[in-house]
């Protein structure tokens, strides 16, 4: 059994973060992206884009196992004894998911429509558990999906840039 260390995959995450910051900030200059406090951090919510129009709360994932595997993992749960909450398909409060896979694309879309999906996903798609251990030492789990990266970009509308 794989056991994935929480802190390698968090400064995953920074390091993506930083970058879809700076992809962001060239692609929408009119833009103003903005970071959050940590109790949006807890809803989900990695920043705010804001177009002078409106505001739009948007949550960043960076995945370098997807390249790999061809999957998307769409996290249902994470299950930390005795504890379990929501995953970030059903739980984020985000507007808009940006999911990025390095040096391979980055992928804008609706988190309505993601999760109009989830029920026909749940039927249909392969599931996992995925076992982490945390920051304090413990090991937890997380229990999702597993979305081909085809029917991924086929059954949404993406905005998708290759990179």
């Amino acid at each position: 059994m794989t056991v994935h260390e929480f802190n390698e995959s968090y400064k995953e995450g920074k390091k993506g973060e930083a970058f879809l910051d700076d992809f962001f900030r060239r692609t929408y200059p009119d833009t103003f992206i903005s970071g959050v406090d940590r109790d949006h951090e807890r809803r989900g919510i990695d920043r705010i884009f804001d177009n002078g129009t409106k505001q739009f709360k948007v949550e960043y994932k960076t995945d370098y196992m997807t390249a790999k595997t061809g999957n998307i993992f769409l996290e249902l749960s994470v299950n930390h004894y005795p504890k379990t909450k929501q995953g970030w398909t059903t739980g984020s409060q985000a507007d808009i998911l940006v999911y990025y896979i390095p040096d391979v694309a980055v992928y804008m879309l609706s988190f309505s429509l993601l999760r109009k999906k989830l029920d026909d996903y749940y039927m249909t798609l392969q599931r996992k558990v995925v076992w982490n251990k945390g920051f304090d030492g413990n090991n937890f789990s997380t229990y999702g999906l597993l979305l081909p990266v085809r029917q991924f970009e086929k059954d949404f509308r993406l905005k998708t840039w290759r990179i």
